[in-house]
């Protein structure tokens, strides 16, 4: 009912014709009535409004500053417009308003990352939160060479850092169809592409709610008006490392992961609390299949007092503050990111990380895993140079040995086939420390030693040394792991390298040196004949030995070396009229070197 412009003509149409008009100029036919329209034709290339609304998710967002620039344009010029249009035509404009409004919104979105997932809201795999100040993420991995997906929190800062929490450690995600979100009930769950989901967190019927990464590392969920009340943690859940802030408790656990590739729960758990011999001390604990595997010295109130050794180093990396149920720590340098790691092999690691070399630096481990009394079973060897940063285990079986349980090397190891007795073999471990509860003999060579073990049919390994004698060890070995001795291990003779090997080993050796025997001797038979022929049918010696000779005498020396023959010629085969006397050093001939050189011999 207002008064136009003649440009735009839209007096004169009626509501549906202007509706019509308005539908046109998505193809680019009603541009200069319509400026608004214009814009929106730059922005999607012809198509229909009604169209482009439902697609909003798969459009590629325009760069910020245009787009801000085009908003506050388009803005003007349709309140411009509404002055001059009906109400009905004003509601069209404010359709065609709303498509750069929400490009705008979504394209700020897409340019700074989010740190919360609200009720209605999920990441996928690809997707990632990113804590305010940028220190952890949480998102989908793959640990290793693990091709299962994981939803985890990690360093930011780090490059392929290790993940230090996981919610599905045990539920991992077959491929990347995994999503993190709220169910309808309101329970945090890990969806996968089958429709199966792990729960993550659990808080029935409770709607004010977000999921929140934090600076701290903590994955948190927490109430949207009320961001301090804190309903669930992953602190309160760890996995296998200890964080700045957390609590470990003996019912706030670390837990190992199973393998380097694998992150599900492992054999080994670490915790603080009462001392199993002393209930009024606390100290750290790790246990390996809920018994005692480790414990540190008590705390006292000292905030080095559980490690002592800690005192040590030139600068400490933690000071612990623990009551007698509780344990936390805070890092020194308080800004350097510190990390507490119980490994796959149940050992302890403190790290930090150097931010110049972007690693992780080892500041201390303990235990060594092989200094546990029987990690690795009966006659099981652990092998310390093993790192823990691989898939590789610690524990190995010694030749003609068996792992008892295939999926679990620490349970020990058990023989392919049972000793003889009669006919058993030795075979050398080499670096080797010797196993527990050796039994001493007084004998004093090695093949005593070894045939006092031999006879014995429960004598299952030997050790043999100038400085430390014979040791007989019978039954199962425990403790077994390497070191610098040689230990040689009674096997049965089927399984020391095979027959063939054995007889190789034991048979050629002296029959080689038979031969050589016979050879040699056979060779100085011919080579004495040889001589003897020599007295008869040549000169006793050669020009060149007497050259020699000559030489000699001119710079002064007494000696001279002749051969065993030209003794034997010179002297007439030893013969007694040529012999002078006898001495200290045996009998003395005479002799005669050529027809003008004399000797004595």
């Amino acid at each position: 009912k207002s008064t136009v412009s003649p440009r735009s003509k839209l007096t004169t149409q009626p509501s549906s014709m202007l509706y019509w008009q308005l539908e046109n100029c998505f193809h680019g036919i009603f541009k200069a009535g319509n400026p608004v329209c214009s814009w929106s034709v730059e922005l999607f290339a012809g198509q229909k409004v009604h169209t482009i609304l439902p697609r909003l998710q798969q459009v590629s967002c325009l760069p910020c500053s245009p787009l801000d620039s085009l908003l506050r344009e388009t803005q003007s010029l349709c309140l411009e417009k509404a002055m001059l249009v009906e109400i009905s035509y004003l509601k069209k404009c404010a359709v065609v308003l709303l498509i750069p409004s929400v490009l705008a919104i979504r394209c700020f979105s897409a340019t700074t990352p989010r740190d919360t997932i609200a009720f209605n809201e999920s990441i996928s795999d690809g997707q990632n939160l990113v804590s305010s100040n940028k220190k952890f993420v949480l998102g989908f991995f793959s640990p290793g060479a693990s091709s299962h997906r994981y939803i985890g929190v990690w360093y930011n800062s780090v490059p392929r850092g290790t993940a230090v929490w996981i919610a599905n450690r045990n539920d991992p995600v077959q491929d990347k169809s995994g999503v993190l979100k709220f169910d309808e009930v309101g329970n945090l769950i890990v969806k996968n592409g089958t429709g199966s989901s792990f729960i993550v967190a659990s808080e029935m019927g409770v709607r004010d709610r977000e999921a929140a990464i934090l600076d701290t590392g903590n994955f948190v969920l927490r109430s949207m008006t009320d961001r301090s009340k804190i309903i669930w943690e992953s602190f309160a859940s760890p996995t296998d490392t200890w964080l700045p802030g957390m609590n470990i408790t003996l019912g706030n656990l670390l837990k190992s992961w199973k393998s380097y590739d694998d992150p599900a729960t492992g054999d080994y758990t670490f915790g603080f609390g009462p001392s199993i011999a002393n209930a009024s001390a606390s100290q750290f604990i790790i246990m390996w299949n809920r018994i005692s595997f480790w414990t540190s010295e008590s705390w006292n109130g000292d905030t080095n007092s559980l490690i002592p050794v800690l005192k040590s180093m030139g600068i400490i990396p933690v000071s612990f503050q623990c009551d007698n149920l509780t344990c936390m720590y805070t890092p020194n340098p308080a800004d350097i990111m510190t990390k507490i790691v119980l490994d796959q092999s149940g050992s302890l690691n403190i790290t930090q990380f150097n931010s110049e070399a972007k690693l992780w630096t080892l500041l201390w481990r303990h235990p060594d895993s092989c200094d546990v009394s029987n990690l690795c079973g009966v006659n099981g060897v652990c092998n310390s140079s093993v790192s823990v940063s691989t898939s590789e285990s610690i524990c190995k079986c010694p030749e003609g040995f068996a792992p008892q349980e295939q999926s679990n090397s620490r349970k020990g190891c058990t023989r392919k086939t049972p000793l003889q007795c009669n006919g058993d073999r030795f075979i050398d471990m080499l670096n080797m420390t010797f196993p527990d509860n050796r039994q001493k003999l007084s004998v004093v060579e090695k093949s005593e030693c070894e045939f006092a073990c031999m006879e014995n049919c429960s004598c299952t390994a030997y050790a043999h040394s100038l400085s430390d004698g014979c040791s007989l060890w019978h039954g199962n070995l425990t403790h077994l792991q390497n070191g610098v001795e040689t230990l040689h291990l009674r096997v049965a003779a089927s399984e020391s390298h095979g027959h063939k090997m054995l007889w190789i080993a034991y048979v050629l050796p002296p029959v080689a040196f038979l031969v050589f025997c016979l050879i040699s001797f056979i060779w100085i038979r011919r080579w004495k004949n040889k001589g003897k022929g020599k007295q008869h049918d040549h000169p006793l010696v050669m020009a060149s030995d007497v050259m020699k000779l000559w030489e000699s005498e001119d710079t002064g020396s007494h000696f001279m070396m002749l051969s065993f023959s030209q003794i034997e010629n010179a002297t007439d085969n030893f013969s007694t009229k040529n012999k002078l006397g006898e001495g200290g050093f045996g009998p003395v001939y005479k002799g005669k070197l050529t027809k003008w050189t004399r000797c004595c011999c």
